[in-house]
């Protein structure tokens, strides 16, 4: 999982479900990853470092993210793609087969996954306050997103009230 706000979200909703998460990010993520800290997470930057998972989740939708994924698992282990790549991505099946992964994504919504979100959020199991980074004016929408592309905060908030 990566540190950013999809990665933050999806190990919250692991450790939830019982889920033992670590999280993986570049050297340039060290805010990222100290949020992640903050919420209880170990983190890494050594993609070798995470051997034996029963579960990866890629959030980056990076061919590197996907390699460390896939790497990260034990034989038979459980690969899940939530990070939309915007394009085609190199992906190792040879390593799916042998080492007899199965892949899923979780790109799709369903009525009882919302109300089983809900839930998450009403019992504080899944905290969103912690990655809402910045609450702006519409008007400040271009310094939003040039911040979000450069990788500063996690998510932002355009608030209508504030103009």
């Amino acid at each position: 999982m990566g540190p950013g706000p999809m990665g933050q979200l999806a190990a919250q909703v692991a450790r939830a479900l019982g889920g033992e998460v670590t999280i993986l990010g570049l050297t340039k993520d060290v805010d990222r990853l100290k949020l992640a800290q903050e919420l209880g997470f170990r983190t890494t930057t050594i993609p070798s470092s995470l051997r034996e998972a029963d579960v990866a989740i890629d959030t980056s939708g990076s061919s590197g993210g996907i390699d460390a994924a896939l790497n990260s698992l034990r034989r038979d282990g459980r690969f899940v793609q939530l990070g939309i790549t915007g394009g085609n991505v190199e992906i190792p099946l040879d390593l799916i087969l042998l080492g007899e992964l199965t892949t899923r994504t979780g790109f799709a919504s369903t009525p009882q996954s919302w109300r089983r979100a809900l839930i998450l959020v009403e019992t504080r199991e899944v905290d969103l306050e912690p990655l809402v980074s910045d609450v702006a004016a519409l008007s400040e929408w271009a310094n939003v997103f040039s911040n979000l592309r450069k990788g500063a905060g996690m998510k932002a908030v355009l608030d209508p009230r504030l103009d």
